[in-house]
């Protein structure tokens, strides 16, 4: 029994045992405080549940001093097949492509397509996945997202990597001899990834950036240029296809002012379905036009999604 509870033959200061102190204490006694306990912690947690949005804490990503509710925790990478498939396929690619300067680019390349970020929507639900895929910066930034508003002061902000921060600093190709390693103030690798659940069609998916809203929150940059100081943009976005899986990248700039505008500050990849990335990128503008040949297998990628996740489901009830 909690030692916080009156036991018999010794006076206790304050709660039930002032009431009791000259009465003999019964085993019933003991039961109803502890019935009265447990309902209070109940209730209090109960409440603090129904009053917000997500889940409070950062699990592997680390914590964030902005307040925010984390959308799910952090996953490790590779621990399922569909991450695996992206570690193994697709991560260096985009990590390739991040070590290039983005400034004033139009195209990425044959298997990309730049997007206008304030412009990124779902036309059918989808369970979205978000990989992060790697930072070059000293800040410790948090990266969240919101479908309802930009920026965070209204809608449903939440937040996807409360520290997107990692051991490896910089986007040389991650492999066995150089995986990454987790710490306290870098607690993510390339490839971790988190549920965002399922996104509803129609909506709009906002992102945003807290400048180093993990340690000390300086500024917040949304991918809704007008929200931002002197109304900069700090955020690109491009659909990026391998022929084979397909996702929406976005890269964060966190210097204010716009700094070099490289974009690489923080890099993520989201998974968002193929009839979603279809539809952003069916209508480009001009000079960045993708390549027809390069849209090839972006039909087929959600096939070959479900049997991944399938295979996964055998091996479990094996």
């Amino acid at each position: 029994m909690n030692g916080n509870f009156p036991m018999p033959g010794r006076l206790q200061p304050g709660g039930c045992a002032r009431r009791f102190l000259i009465v003999e204490m019964k085993p019933s006694f003991y039961k109803m405080c502890g019935v009265i306990a447990v309902l209070a912690l109940v209730l209090t947690v109960d409440s603090a549940h129904a009053a917000g949005k997500g889940k409070k804490g950062g699990g592997t990503g680390g914590g964030s001093g902005s307040g925010l509710n984390v959308v799910n925790p952090v996953q490790e990478a590779g621990s399922d097949v569909v991450s695996t498939a992206f570690q193994n396929n697709i991560l260096n690619d985009i990590r390739t492509l991040a070590a290039q300067d983005w400034s004033g680019l139009d195209t990425l390349g044959d298997n990309a397509i730049i997007l206008d970020p304030s412009k990124i929507a779902l036309v059918t639900d989808y369970d979205v996945r978000a990989y992060y895929v790697g930072e070059d910066t000293k800040f410790r930034n948090s990266i969240g997202f919101n479908t309802q508003a930009g920026g965070i002061d209204s809608g449903n902000p939440l937040l996807m990597f409360p520290d997107a921060s990692d051991s490896l600093g910089g986007y040389q190709v991650v492999s066995d001899d150089n995986p990454g390693e987790r710490s306290a103030t870098e607690p993510l690798i390339p490839r971790d990834f988190v549920e965002m659940g399922k996104v509803q069609g129609g909506s709009d998916l906002n992102f945003f950036n807290i400048l180093n809203g993990a340690k000390d929150p300086k500024a917040v940059y949304s991918s809704e240029g007008s929200l931002n100081p002197q109304q900069a943009p700090y955020m690109m976005a491009f659909a990026y296809t391998d022929g084979d899986s397909s996702y929406l990248v976005l890269g964060f700039e966190d210097t204010l002012g716009g700094g070099k505008k490289d974009f690489t500050d923080v890099v993520i990849a989201l998974d968002i379905g193929d009839i979603n990335i279809g539809a952003l990128v069916a209508s480009p503008e001009p000079a960045t036009m993708m390549t027809l040949g390069s849209l090839i297998g972006l039909v087929g990628y959600a096939r070959r999604r479900a049997r991944l996740q399938k295979r996964e489901s055998d091996d479990q009830s094996d």
